[in-house]
């Protein structure tokens, strides 16, 4: 079903062969990492099949062009960010486990560099595509509640004193989202680190400090940690 279904099944029209679903699953990791360094505008066709090592006529076969190809970078990038974070927030207990759920999100951003956030850098080049638009605000909306959900949790359980779970989860998500962009601008996590720990602080949550993240200059970059299917985004 869903994401899953597509790497295995011809846009729902009839089974991939093995060869032909990594064919298609090299393309769509190619434009995700295409759109992650250059934005959708800046992602052209011609550079997503060379980094595929496939051609238009492959490309093709599976989209019906680069707005379709676009939903499933969508998809691609949804599944590296919102499943893990479902599963981990699902899991939260405590206060604590809160906390450490938010310096893993911190890490990851400052171990790769502060290359942003896959889901929100590709709502940043949005365009006129209303359906990607709302694909895009569907996978917001349900990181938004699994961590509205953890929150409701927390307070019931009385670890953290939020009257406000749904609100205070937007909260959490635009810190992630802001201080990941504003990290990708000056080519290290601080900005996200400062971010995640005034909400967190905001939202009462008790203990500890987010813990350091890693600093990393511009300088040192090659690229901004590509996203290949295999790491997990959070």
């Amino acid at each position: 079903m869903g994401r899953a279904a597509c790497n295995t099944w011809d846009m729902g029209k009839r089974p991939l062969t093995a060869r032909g679903a990594a064919t298609r699953g090299r393309i769509v990791a190619a434009a995700a990492d295409a759109v992650h360094e250059q934005g959708i505008a800046g992602a052209s066709l011609e550079d997503v099949l060379g980094r595929a090592g496939a051609g238009k006529g492959q490309l093709y076969h599976f989209f019906d062009g680069k707005e379709d190809l676009m939903r499933e970078v969508h998809a691609h990038q949804a599944e590296l960010v919102v499943a893990p974070q479902t599963v981990q927030l699902d899991a939260v207990r405590t206060a604590d486990e809160l906390l450490a759920w938010a310096e893993a999100v911190v890490e990851w951003h400052a171990a790769r560099n502060a290359p942003g956030c896959p889901v929100g850098l590709l709502a940043a080049h949005l365009g006129d595509d209303a359906e990607l638009g709302a694909r895009v605000d569907a996978t917001f909306t349900e990181w938004t509640d699994a961590v509205a959900r953890a929150l409701s949790r927390l307070s019931r359980d009385g670890e953290i004193a939020t009257e406000q779970p749904d609100a205070d989860a937007a909260l959490l998500v635009a810190a992630i989202q802001g201080g990941g962009l504003i990290a990708r601008a000056r080519g290290n996590a601080a900005p996200l680190k400062t971010a995640v720990a005034a909400a967190l602080r905001a939202i009462g949550v008790p203990g500890r400090d987010v813990r350091a993240a890693g600093s990393y200059s511009k300088s040192t970059r090659t690229r901004r940690g590509a996203l290949s299917p295999g790491r997990k985004a959070v």
